[in-house]
């Protein structure tokens, strides 16, 4: 090959190394990166790298958890028979999923759990460059700013059933134009977000969940996943409609069952 493209695909690489390393708006500005560096092709594949185990492992155990809470009480869990093919339409989408990972793991969830379901997976993300990463999974993409809640059903090709959003939602989404829309969407009549699951790495996500419960903005349910005895643990949550409960007999996994990845 060319040595002096080679030298400067070794020169995007090193500073996407550097790039990821420093993380230099973590600081000042409370995000990992700017928008510019989301971009950076090296720091995508240092991101791709370190965040792709980590993004499915978590989203799993956050799946397990949220069955176990009954938020997926309403879903059918009948195998398919004999030649049967997932049948019945259902749209999950990441919201400032990048490359989405953590779809991987709803995809083979929902293979072992919800057999019937034929998913359609969109991964939205501010970020156009994202999009290859994201079909080379075999998931959809679209480009998308989380603070469009008026858009969210254009990007994502229809109503969406449920979505995940990991640390994009301390960083971009815990104020109360986001909050309102999220709420809107979960206490809808018609075509709602039955949960928005929550896959994070901090343990007090209060501004944000105070917002989404204010009946005044959100008006919606935080539910938390992670196991309280140990104190106030955030990592996982759900946000669910106002007023959801956990049914009373909900055939979830018993709470002291054995999660896959325990975090």
């Amino acid at each position: 090959g060319d040595p002096n493209g080679r030298a400067a695909a070794d020169a995007v690489v090193a500073e996407g190394q550097r790039i990821y390393a420093r993380k230099p708006n973590m600081g000042e500005h409370d995000v990992t990166w700017s928008q510019e560096e989301y971009g950076h092709l090296g720091l995508q594949k240092e991101y791709i790298r370190y965040k792709s185990v980590q993004r499915l492992t978590e989203a799993w155990a956050c799946l397990q958890r949220a069955k176990r809470a009954g938020l997926f009480f309403e879903l059918d869990e009948t195998p398919l028979k004999e030649n049967e093919t997932p049948s019945v339409p259902l749209r999950w989408a990441s919201l400032g999923g990048g490359p989405g990972f953590e779809l991987l793991a709803v995809k083979w969830f929902f293979e072992k759990h919800f057999p019937r379901y034929d998913l359609d997976l969109v991964s939205l993300d501010l970020e156009a460059s994202w999009r290859e990463a994201a079909e080379g999974l075999g998931l959809r993409f679209n480009t998308w700013d989380v603070r469009d809640g008026d858009g969210l059903e254009r990007a994502a090709g229809g109503p969406v059933d449920y979505a995940v959003a990991s640390y994009v939602l301390k960083m971009y989404m815990a104020n109360e134009p986001c909050a309102r829309w999220l709420g809107e969407k979960l206490n809808s009549a018609s075509n709602r977000l039955r949960a928005a699951l929550i896959v994070s790495r901090d343990e007090n996500l209060e501004a944000a969940s105070r917002l989404v419960r204010d009946a005044s903005i959100g008006n919606a349910t935080v539910v938390p996943l992670m196991d309280p005895n140990g104190g106030r643990d955030d990592r996982q949550l759900a946000f669910a409609p106002g007023g959801w409960t956990r049914p009373t007999n909900a055939a979830g996994e018993p709470r002291e069952a054995p999660l896959t990845f325990p975090n």
